[in-house]
């Protein structure tokens, strides 16, 4: 009678056996501190958004890790027919910029979320305003 499972710690790792240093480098560390610091510095920091600022930390280094590896060859290269194609470090790191740049927003530091705090809600005009100015309406 053997039992399946006795080899399952081979099989499947066990998840909560880390540590989040497992999943940062010094790269990712210091760019999820900075990140969780600015939002902090919002106000807007809650504990609810480790994840999502973990998960931008990630895609922040791995984008670092193929931005510089892609810089260092080409940013095309041949298949085995010698058709020409994106070098798959310039595919990664496209990819983890898309992802930053979502997990920005939700985060409420992307560039749009900064446009949208500084655009200020225009003054609306009453009839008054419009009969009184200057302007002319030829």
């Amino acid at each position: 009678d053997e039992n399946l499972f006795d080899d399952e710690d081979i099989i499947k790792p066990k998840l909560l056996d880390f540590e989040m240093k497992d999943l940062l480098n010094e790269i990712g560390q210091n760019e999820f501190d900075r990140v969780v610091e600015l939002l902090k510095e919002n106000g807007t920091y809650k504990e609810q958004d480790r994840a999502l600022v973990l998960t931008y930390a990630v895609s922040f280094q791995n984008w670092v890790f193929a931005t510089v590896a892609s810089a260092r060859e080409d940013n095309t290269t041949t298949n085995n027919f010698g058709e020409l194609k994106l070098h798959p470090y310039f595919t990664v790191a496209e990819k983890c910029a898309n992802q930053m740049s979502k997990n920005a927003g939700m985060l409420g530091i992307g560039i749009r979320s900064r446009i949208g705090l500084e655009l200020k809600e225009k003054k609306k005009e009453s009839i008054f305003d419009i009969l009184n100015s200057k302007e002319s309406f030829e």
